[in-house]
């Protein structure tokens, strides 16, 4: 998998930030993060919305379930979406931005605490071939307990 990029939260953030400026001329450049609970898709979104801003950039994050209608109106047009969901990427997402903004991410972020290939299916490898994928480990990342242990727990 040549085209497989790991990079440190820093350097994700980086690259997010210059993928947005070098395809301005295609907005709304779209930029989709995914990872697990406490990966650091919220701190990831945060930070890039600031880099952004202070570049002269317009545009929002959201989550993928969050309803279109609450996307900020600007009267040229958003330069970039920032859309995180829960989980894994899935083929559903280049469906949800096609319909919804007539195209597929610019760039696909999956961001973990620490990366290992046996997370992603057989799909998600054939994504990472599309060569529009990155990588970012976060060892800040916050763990969670196992929910089947929490609620285990909460019965005994």
């Amino acid at each position: 998998m040549s085209n497989l990029r790991i990079m440190n939260f820093e350097d994700g953030l980086s690259f997010i930030v210059q993928t947005v400026l070098s395809k301005a001329q295609y907005k709304p450049v779209i930029v989709f993060i995914d990872g697990f609970p406490n990966a650091g898709k919220t701190k990831l979104i945060r930070r890039s919305l600031e880099e952004l801003y202070n570049r002269g950039k317009f545009g929002c994050g959201l989550m993928r379930r969050d309803p279109l209608n609450r996307l900020p109106e600007y009267e040229n047009g958003l330069d970039y979406l920032l859309i995180q969901d829960t989980g894994a990427y899935s083929p559903e997402v280049d469906i949800y931005t096609e319909q919804n903004f007539g195209k597929k991410p610019d760039l696909i972020v999956h961001i973990a605490k620490r990366f290992s290939l046996d997370y992603l299916s057989d799909i998600r490898k054939v994504e990472l071939e599309r060569g529009d994928y990155v990588v970012i480990e976060n060892p800040d990342a916050r763990n969670k307990p196992d929910p089947r242990v929490a609620i285990k727990l909460d019965f005994e």
